[in-house]
């Protein structure tokens, strides 16, 4: 029987890049993204204070990412790499907590971890604590 093809035969680099990730958690997939690509983190930060430059004072952490992907495909920059929406929740936690200026700015959501409570990377991010603040449960 023939291999199903899938949306990325045409991308073997993403479907590379797939079956790589398909082995880690979501955690260490975005920590995998956020390492291989510092730029995302930046442009993050750049687009949320001209949002607040612009009067916005609560923003959906959606409208930023959706500001990114707009942003390349009018540069045609980026190094081919899409921008995972799962990865959405832990840039906004990072943005606001290693930017006073930006605290409170993102409405946030409740994470969905698929890692054991003690993810390293859920530690040394800081990811469990700010659900715990946002939500004030225990997970």
């Amino acid at each position: 029987m023939e291999k199903q093809r899938t949306i990325f035969d045409h991308r073997p680099e993403v479907a590379k890049q797939r079956a790589a990730d398909k082995d880690l958690t979501r955690c260490e997939q975005w920590e995998r993204f956020h390492k291989g690509n510092p730029e995302v983190f930046a442009e993050c930060v750049r687009f949320a204070r001209i949002a607040l430059e612009r009067g916005w004072r609560n923003v959906g952490f959606a409208l930023v990412w959706e500001r990114m992907r707009w942003s390349r495909l009018e540069t045609n920059s980026g190094s081919g790499f899409k921008l995972n929406n799962n990865f959405q929740g832990r840039f906004a936690r990072i943005v606001m907590r290693q930017n006073p200026d930006l605290v409170g700015v993102f409405s946030l959501r409740r994470l969905h971890f698929d890692c054991e409570p003690s993810c390293r990377v859920c530690r040394e991010y800081g990811f469990r604590e700010d659900q715990r603040a946002i939500l004030g449960v225990a997970i």
